[in-house]
């Protein structure tokens, strides 16, 4: 289960989340998911 960068909140299967990948494909970091509603109550985007 992936959890939310911005609130550590657990993101369940149906909620709308969006997937932060690093430019360079050779970094063995996963993709960081963070919920549209954490992804978007920020004040600068």
């Amino acid at each position: 289960m992936m959890t939310c960068e911005r609130c550590f909140i657990p993101i369940y299967v149906g909620e709308k989340y969006i997937e932060i990948r690093t430019m360079n494909p050779a970094d063995a970091v996963p993709p960081q998911a963070v919920h549209l509603t954490c992804l978007y109550s920020r004040g600068d985007q």
